[in-house]
């Protein structure tokens, strides 16, 4: 959710959809070798006005920094897996106890079920 309270387009929409997290313009590493398919929207060549430089404008899928900004559903389900491991360091759920696999999942549920709220219905 990014726009108050719509969905964006890419976004899944179902009775089996229970929440919603913020997956719009994350900013991320990627590899520096990725090249995108798209270029400059703008290209002005070399001298077009004088002796002027060629000019472009962004190119949205340019890497080369190592960073980028995209969005989708797989940028999304991060936010809430760190949320949730975020609320079990908070709570002391997490612990280095070892707890039987049942007793972390009965934990881990304790905290995603308190954070239903928050993403539920478009809340982030």
């Amino acid at each position: 959710m990014e726009l108050g309270d719509r969905a964006e387009t890419f976004s899944n929409y179902n009775s089996w959809v229970e929440w919603f997290a913020g997956g719009a313009m994350v900013v991320s590493t990627l590899p520096r070798d990725l090249n995108g398919s798209f270029g400059a929207d703008i290209v002005v060549p070399a001298g077009a006005v004088e002796k002027s430089p060629e000019r472009s404008s962004l190119d949205a899928d340019n890497f080369h920094s190592g960073w980028g900004v995209w969005h989708g559903t797989s940028f999304a389900t991060p936010v809430v897996a760190a949320e949730i491991a975020r609320r079990l360091m908070e709570t002391g759920t997490l612990t280095h106890d070892r707890p039987s696999p049942q007793e972390a999942v009965k934990r881990a549920r304790t905290v995603v079920e308190s954070m239903q709220s928050d993403f539920r219905d478009g809340g982030s």
